[in-house]
């Protein structure tokens, strides 16, 4: 159907120059706080990323306790003694 119109097409089709009274687009000519923004989201963010180190730190001192603490009860439940290597800073279990 040649005579339909369609819009999609037509704007397509257009042919525009680019006007050449147009200044380039720059964040800090608008909004000259932009960059101090910036650094505060990005000390923000760092001081987030170094808080979850720390807790996941805990977590893990906290996890690497409880093992301990259930090797020994263990060793009381079932009346064996376990060497001293098992009780070094460290030791995987």
């Amino acid at each position: 159907k040649p005579d339909e119109f369609y819009a999609g097409k037509r704007i397509r089709d257009l042919k525009m120059a680019p006007p050449n009274n147009l200044v380039p687009f720059s964040m800090s000519m608008h909004h000259p706080g932009q960059n101090s923004l910036a650094a505060n989201e990005d000390n923000a963010t760092q001081h987030l990323l170094e808080e979850n180190n720390q807790l996941l730190n805990q977590i893990s001192a906290n996890i690497e306790t409880f093992k301990v603490c259930m090797i020994y009860l263990l060793s009381l439940i079932t009346g064996h003694i376990l060497p001293n290597a098992y009780w070094a800073v460290g030791t995987s279990y």
